[in-house]
């Protein structure tokens, strides 16, 4: 489990400003500088590819260590530990609205961003090279029990209403298991929607493109001037100039003793 431990500001000023997880490399990396900021396609080159749009975003998971310092660590292979403190840093390469979710080791699924908490309901609306830090206000903090939980990430250029659903991603404390179960359900069918996934087929569904879309995951990036961080890059292209494509980000967080 984690949760969201809060800090005083001026310890995460003078934390964070040690970090440089993107680093000036990073800044003309593709596909930065191949598309503008709405993800059309400006590179002559990989036009010829045939690809109109791209949707790209940029990760890092941040582990607070015990002196105060940073380090990105890759979340495939770290195993966080009980007490370790994390948070997430997300950069976009094009304006992008920002859906962010925290899946329990269970299944069950809780607002991230946009808070919860905020009655307005503010979707974050990414700017290309202007990075964002989650939480803003402190870090997650790793609590029993442990096991696999998830960051579950949407990227999109457009907003996406049916992931803001209150009724579908409350904190799910004191259901029965079959309650439990109709609300997984239902926060299954939001996703799937969100996805485009058929779910009998378990697979994205084309939506009238004159070609195939590609998907990139695992591109990686090291600034030279910070060796020690490291990123990754996900991308998701169309070929098709109506085609806006959404992009979807699954993090793993391993947790033991």
């Amino acid at each position: 489990m984690i949760r969201n431990l809060a800090t005083m500001l001026a310890v995460i000023l003078a934390v964070g400003s040690t970090v440089n997880v993107l680093g000036d490399e990073a800044k003309s990396s593709p596909p930065r500088g191949h598309i503008d900021r709405d993800g059309n396609v400006v590179d002559e080159g990989l036009a010829k590819s045939g690809l109109k749009r791209i949707t790209s975003l940029r990760y890092a998971v941040i582990l607070r260590k015990a002196d105060g310092t940073e380090k990105a660590v890759d979340e495939a292979r770290h195993t966080f530990k009980i007490g370790e403190e994390f948070r997430l840093v997300v950069e976009a390469d094009t304006q992008l609205y920002l859906y962010v979710f925290h899946e329990s080791a269970g299944g069950m699924r809780s607002f991230l961003v946009p808070d919860r908490h905020d009655s307005a309901g503010y979707v974050p609306r990414l700017e290309p090279g202007k990075p964002l830090t989650i939480p803003q206000d402190g870090y997650f903090e790793v609590t029993p029990p442990l096991g696999i939980e998830r960051l579950m990430v949407f990227a999109t250029p457009e907003k996406r209403p049916e992931l803001t659903s209150t009724e579908a991603f409350t904190e799910p404390t004191q259901l029965s298991q079959s309650q439990r179960q109709q609300l997984k359900d239902s926060q299954d069918r939001i996703f799937n929607t969100a996805m485009n996934v058929n779910p009998a087929k378990g697979r994205p569904e084309r939506r009238q493109l004159s070609g195939p879309r590609i998907r990139l995951r695992g591109m990686s990036w090291q600034p030279k001037n910070q060796p020690g961080q490291t990123g990754k890059t996900v991308v998701v292209g169309s070929y098709d100039d109506n085609d806006k494509p959404d992009l979807f980000l699954t993090i793993p967080l391993s947790s033991r003793e």
